[in-house]
């Protein structure tokens, strides 16, 4: 093989190592979580470790409602978190039920009740930390949590014959409890905080200021 030949071998070879390299980086950027493009730190949580929250007591709690099951609350002391962001499903094989990508949201403690696309986008917020699907009690400054392991209810309730689908999505009949899949489990979560009042804001998914509602504390509030 003459010089040429084997520099453009090498050249070649070289082109392809990098493609494969920048490919094998847009795999990373594009799929998994995505904390450590993350600009922002542990600073929050540390001052809520050492002064028990981020603010003053407000007396007050805000709750934020982001659609389907999706909604932030924010503790007295101004601790946030968030509930079961959504994305449309990664395998194509439920069709496109979102026509907006779930915001980028700046929360505390980002939560998820089970691994169904519609709950389980926590890629999808910028979190300092994460609670998946998770059982037992955890505690942060005023913001108080229970997780009870469950499962996620199996037969379809409504005219819709998602029990079927699934079945067919997994390729076998019994998909119900015991033997069910991950994605056939489900969290149930008690959050306790301890305010006399809540504020309600319908949030804009286009990245507006939403509405902000006050219920006083005798006052019975409707998710």
């Amino acid at each position: 093989m003459k010089t040429w030949q084997t520099a453009a071998l090498s050249g070649i070879a070289a082109v392809a190592i990098v493609v494969g390299v920048v490919a094998q980086a847009n795999d990373a950027v594009t799929t998994g979580l995505t904390s450590w493009m993350s600009g922002k730190n542990h600073n929050r949580l540390i001052q809520v470790q050492n002064e028990g929250g981020l603010r003053a007591d407000s007396g007050g709690v805000e709750v934020a409602y982001y659609s389907n099951s999706s909604f932030s609350i924010t503790s007295p002391r101004g601790i946030s978190l968030l509930v079961d962001p959504w994305r449309n499903d990664p395998s194509g094989a439920w069709g496109l039920w979102y026509r907006l990508d779930f915001p980028k949201v700046e929360v505390d403690i980002g939560m998820s009740t089970h691994a169904h696309f519609d709950h389980d986008a926590l890629d999808k917020i910028d979190a300092s930390m994460l609670l998946d699907r998770m059982a037992g009690s955890f505690q942060l400054g005023d913001v108080k949590i229970r997780g009870v392991a469950d499962k996620h209810q199996c037969v379809a309730p409504g005219i819709v014959p998602w029990t079927e689908a699934v079945k067919q999505f997994e390729g076998r009949e019994k998909i119900c409890a015991p033997g069910n899949a991950r994605h056939m489990d489900n969290t149930l979560y008690v959050i306790m905080l301890d305010a006399p009042s809540v504020m309600i804001r319908k949030a804009d998914l286009r990245g507006k200021k939403g509405h902000v509602y006050y219920f006083g504390s005798h006052n019975k509030v409707k998710m």
